[in-house]
């Protein structure tokens, strides 16, 4: 696995020399603004050799040194990515067996090793694990093991796992049903900018489930999940808009800047 990220790394040096984001030849310097860019923009890439945990470590810690550096060495950018990688080798070892065996349909493999990882702590593996036992995947059906795994995972602030923990609650699948709860996780997933989540929270203000009927609320949730191209979202929001005053749709579409105003502005912080 180590040859196969050197690999991986030093195709990502040899775009950045070729596009001349490298400047220098001895020895070879890099931005890490450009570095930090990088990884927002090509997260599949990385995302074949970094988990989600990992990858946030790698784009906070670039943020922090680039406050103090402006240019590194090539070779120091990738020690730096290598140690990243390796920064908890025996819970990337399993998560990456686990995701490898999942994708080859081996589950059995792949429950062992995300088990191992996520009793480790590793949020995407207990997001799996979740996935797994909800859906029956090379097991049974397992809603109250899918309950606790994806709540492991919310708890660490995991987007997808909370918005699964509320669809959870909202059916009453491994524990009670409990709509207020139900909302409360999906509110969790939407401000960590889940967009499925942003528009069933939109959908509970709009029926009043879990929460009191706020149409202005409703309004901005589905403003943020139709931002990212989602045309149910889009739909709804042009239906609830009918029966709102203009203020009230002025008032919501503030609401909905501000929201991605801030999100913006903790972005720029972490920088």
């Amino acid at each position: 696995m180590r040859s196969q990220h050197a690999e991986t790394i030093e195709s990502i040096l040899c775009w950045l020399r070729q596009n001349r984001i490298i400047r220098g030849v001895n020895p070879p310097q890099v931005s890490i603004s450009i570095c930090i860019l990088l990884l927002d923009k090509t997260v599949s890439l990385f995302s074949s050799i970094c988990t989600q945990d990992q990858y946030q470590l790698l784009r906070i810690l670039l943020c922090k040194m680039n406050k103090t550096y402006s240019y590194m060495s090539v070779r120091a950018i990738y020690c730096f990515i290598a140690v990243g990688l390796l920064f908890s080798p025996p819970l990337f070892a399993d998560f990456t067996r686990g995701m490898h065996a999942y994708t080859h349909y081996d589950y059995q493999t792949a429950r062992e090793q995300f088990t191992l990882a996520g009793l480790n702590g590793h949020s995407d593996a207990q997001y799996y694990l979740g996935e797994i036992y909800e859906g029956g995947v090379g097991v049974p059906l397992d809603y109250q093991q899918a309950f606790h795994w994806y709540m492991q995972a919310a708890k660490q602030s995991h987007a997808r796992a909370q918005a699964r923990l509320a669809g959870l609650y909202a059916g009453g699948r491994g524990t009670g049903q409990d709509w207020v709860k139900s909302f409360n996780w999906y509110l969790r997933s939407a401000e960590n900018g889940y967009p499925l989540a942003q528009f069933e929270v939109g959908l509970l203000y709009t029926e009043g489930k879990g929460t009191a009927v706020n149409h202005v609320e409703a309004y901005k949730w589905l403003t943020l999940a139709a931002s990212y191209g989602d045309p149910e979202a889009l739909s709804m929001r042009q239906a609830l808009a009918a029966g709102m005053s203009p203020a009230d749709i002025a008032k919501a579409a503030r609401l909905a800047h501000t929201w991605e105003s801030r999100r913006e502005s903790r972005e720029t912080d972490e920088e």
